[in-house]
């Protein structure tokens, strides 16, 4: 499972979104269909794979997939770094959707890596872009 994960990392790096979508969702057909003889899929790399297809899916434009699987992501670690951050620009994508991004956008403030001064910054300053200027 860990040479697919790399693939799709390689995929995402060189911004093959499609490529790296398609092996997203190759990742978690197998997993889902190998989970109860080999469970050798993480939730460290369910959490990658998910933020990995929310991204690729937002830069495919597919803004309810990538909020979908990046919900996903933040519900098995809401203090993970960045996880929020597709979903937020898949909400302001949308129209309609601007109290959500801002409701997550809020969300990410307050939850991802309470412990790093640095991503908290960076988090702030994203929500001040999107909401405050």
């Amino acid at each position: 499972m860990s040479a697919a994960l790399e693939l799709a990392n390689l995929q995402i790096l060189q911004q093959d979104w499609q490529g790296a979508k398609s092996t997203c969702i190759e990742i978690m057909r197998r997993y889902d269909n190998e989970y109860t003889q080999t469970p050798d899929l993480t939730p460290q790399h369910q959490r990658a794979v998910f933020t990995g297809l929310s991204q690729c899916s937002y830069e495919l434009g597919d803004y309810r997939l990538a909020i979908d699987v990046g919900l996903a992501a933040v519900e098995m670690n809401r203090h993970f770094p960045d996880g929020r951050h597709y979903v937020i620009l898949s909400y302001l994508a949308t129209p309609g959707m601007r109290e959500e991004a801002q409701r997550c956008a809020a969300q990410a403030v307050m939850f991802e890596a309470p412990w790093d001064k640095k991503h908290q910054a960076k988090v702030i300053t994203q929500y001040r872009h999107h909401f405050l200027e």
